[in-house]
């Protein structure tokens, strides 16, 4: 029984003052509450005790102004701040369990030997975090200077923390719960960075190469802008809203490339993608056979083209349409929207 029930349960007899019983339950309800703020008053001194057997120290709240000298730089953060990604080595570090033991400068301050604007970075990030909610995430941390980016990135893997997913600059996937879904499925299978055609730690790091809205939609404006980037995510919103795509580790050729239009490619890790189109819940859709060589498709008639070429292509789109047809190369979709040559117009492509 909890203190909240417990109220609750007096308010419901202080109504009934006049029942035989009263006296009696009253006194149990009493009894049952010293005993709990006994136990409360208990707790709290085995905090107090525990935070002492580490280092010593006096009892600490996430309320307290840490100061910290970074390289030479005096930054100030709230413990609760440094420390609200439990299990990191950030909060290790900054919990109080080891602040007797930490090097300090002349001034007191805890001394980290770390590049001071970097590990601001981390703290500026910190700090959006405790006003960012899950759809909303705050940015991961950058720097400006390029050359620092890496030492960033190595803090930020010393430190245990792993920065949310991101899709940067999308249009169209702009709730977390999707970034988070296209993350895992590329995850699943492959674990380095991707563009979207369409930093921080997160195992898939992604950057916009393509954005149709403002590079005009067409199939030569995809070749000349996707061609040879690596591994790309296709993503394209159909002016019903829905949302369908495509992932390729392999290279889009060149329009300037006569050897390879108008051929296909093996892309063993390729997958295909929807969401919308009157499902329950989103699908991926792997190649059947991940030895195919008929993964992708370039041909200068199309955009991306996903998919056993020509008419039988799983996904291709071709100037302002996207045309879905899978079962062939990929495993068929959940709706049948997603089969049998359906065709969309596309509202934005990246």
């Amino acid at each position: 029984m909890n203190m909240e029930r417990l109220n609750s349960a007096i308010n419901s007899l202080n109504i009934s003052e006049n029942d035989p019983h009263y006296a009696t339950e009253i006194n149990k309800l009493k009894e049952v509450e010293e005993q709990l703020l006994d136990r409360l008053q208990e707790l709290e001194e085995r905090k107090r005790n525990s935070s002492a057997v580490y280092d010593g120290s006096e009892y600490v709240r996430d309320d307290d102004v840490v100061e910290i000298n970074a390289g030479g730089k005096i930054i100030a953060a709230r413990r609760g701040t440094l420390c609200q990604l439990k299990g990191t080595r950030l909060e290790a570090l900054f919990s109080g369990r080891w602040d007797k033991k930490l090097q300090r400068d002349g001034s007191g301050r805890i001394f980290l030997d770390v590049n001071g604007d970097c590990f601001q970075a981390i703290v500026d990030f910190l700090n959006e975090m405790t006003i960012s909610s899950e759809e909303h995430p705050s940015e991961p941390p950058t720097m400006i200077d390029v050359g620092y980016k890496q030492v960033l990135m190595q803090y930020l893997e010393l430190f245990g923390l792993r920065i949310p997913p991101q899709m940067p600059d999308s249009n169209i996937i702009t709730q977390y719960s999707q970034v988070k879904l296209l993350h895992k499925w590329l995850n699943e299978e492959d674990g380095s960075s991707s563009n979207i055609c369409g930093g921080g730690t997160s195992d898939v790091e992604l950057s916009l190469i393509y954005h149709s809205s403002k590079e005009n939609l067409s199939n030569e404006n995809f070749h000349s802008r996707c061609a040879n980037q690596g591994n790309t995510l296709i993503i394209i919103e159909t002016t019903e809203g829905h949302i369908v795509g495509g992932y390729t580790n392999e290279n889009w050729s060149s329009p300037d490339d006569p050897m390879s239009i108008g051929c296909w490619c093996k892309a063993n890790k390729s997958f295909l993608f929807a969401i919308g189109f009157d499902m329950s819940s989103p699908c991926k859709m792997d190649l059947i056979n991940a030895d195919c060589k008929h993964a992708i498709y370039n041909c200068s008639q199309y955009g991306a083209a996903f998919g056993g070429g020509c008419a039988q292509c799983d996904l291709k789109v071709t100037g302002s349409r996207v045309y879905l047809n899978t079962g062939h190369i990929y495993e068929c979709g959940k709706s049948e929207k997603l089969m049998d040559g359906h065709c969309y117009n596309i509202n934005e492509m990246e």
